[in-house]
């Protein structure tokens, strides 16, 4: 664009003024256009953590207008910066959003050419500062794919890079994708090889300078919700009881009652544990009050972990290791919630009984 302004310029009393003129003025069209897609992609993934947290349809359909708009804008050009932010935008949504089979488009690129081309991309423009951070994001697009269907193997190779990179991911790229999914998918990978106590200890070395953003409440629920799960694991419950008050105190919810429910669930379980009885009841009735205003039906898991806590406090009965353990077999039994949801990622067996009790 500053090219064609100045050759503009220079060719004010010649015949070549028009074809610069007109030159000058697509790319001042496409560079406003690359500034609204770059805008569109920071408020999807923006959108993205809202409807993580309501699963609201309201939500969905305002994710599926912005990835159309986004390639709408895409179609216009020839433009290999357009086609990153696209593919970085579309990969996700076919990933979290509107599933392969939801979608009507039968020219749809197979997300695993898009992978190659932005590969071939990135390649080709070495030199391009913004290709070379936004590797990673094409790494933790991979990982997440693979993970979504179950090909862990493949999955494997993309996980330490991004794992490494974590603190950054999170810090830096919140408009290029969504970093806090990862989060979960690393829990879901160490429930699966059940190397859950190893969390603990490796995020103090990864999280080391890491400052969460407090104004941005779906990552930093995400965040702190994390490493409290991690503590539960190491058997730090302390720590999570002040990291889940700490949270509490500090982020109204009021927008998101179940995600408000599920960390005060959390925070419960930890109260149980360590056996401060008159702060679990407090928050028992809380969590009740909560439960009649949002209906049973819609959160049953919660009810039910409810009677398990309030078991493990009646230290005068001899059987309430079998009376949990019955209603650990219906938990299991149970529909956790497809959306944010803490205790799917705890162990519901005898080690569960074992630290209640």
């Amino acid at each position: 664009m500053l090219v064609y302004k100045t050759l503009k310029k220079l060719h004010v009393n010649t015949q070549e003024y028009f074809d610069y003129s007109q030159a000058y003025n697509r790319h001042v069209a496409y560079t406003l256009d690359v500034d609204q897609a770059e805008s569109f992609m920071a408020e999807y993934f923006k959108k993205f953590g809202v409807y993580s947290f309501s699963d609201e349809e309201t939500d969905k359909f305002e994710l599926i207008l912005l990835n159309k708009e986004i390639v709408k804008i895409c179609k216009k050009y020839e433009s290999h910066r357009l086609y990153i932010y696209q593919s970085c935008v579309n990969v996700f949504h076919r990933l979290f959003v509107e599933a392969e089979d939801e979608l009507t488009d039968e020219s749809i690129e197979p997300i695993e050419d898009i992978f190659t081309n932005m590969e071939k991309i990135f390649n080709d423009f070495p030199m391009d500062t913004i290709y070379f951070h936004l590797r990673v994001v094409l790494e933790f697009l991979r990982l997440e794919y693979y993970n979504h269907y179950k090909l862990y193997r493949k999955a494997e190779r993309y996980f330490d890079e991004v794992n490494d990179s974590i603190g950054s991911l999170l810090s830096s790229y919140n408009t290029h994708t969504y970093p806090a999914r990862f989060l979960f998918t690393k829990l879901e990978r160490h429930t699966r090889l059940n190397t859950q106590t190893e969390l603990y200890e490796e995020n103090q070395g990864l999280f080391h300078d890491f400052e969460p953003d407090v104004q941005n409440v779906p990552q930093y629920v995400s965040y702190v919700c994390y490493r409290a799960l991690s503590q539960y694991f190491a058997e730090k419950y302390d720590e999570a009881i002040r990291w889940l008050n700490k949270l509490l105190n500090e982020i109204s919810l009021k927008r998101f009652p179940y995600v408000h429910l599920e960390i005060k669930l959390l925070l419960a379980i930890q109260y149980a544990i360590v056996k401060d009885t008159e702060l679990l009841a407090q928050l028992t009735n809380s969590i009740q009050r909560q439960i009649r205003l949002l209906g049973k039906e819609t959160c049953i898991h919660v009810v039910i972990f409810i009677k398990i806590l309030k078991i493990a406090t009646q230290s005068s009965r001899s059987d309430r290791a079998g009376r949990i353990d019955q209603y650990l077999d219906k938990l299991k039994k149970t529909a956790m919630p497809n959306g944010f949801c803490l205790v799917k990622y705890l162990k519901l067996d005898e080690d569960f009984t074992r630290r209640v009790i």
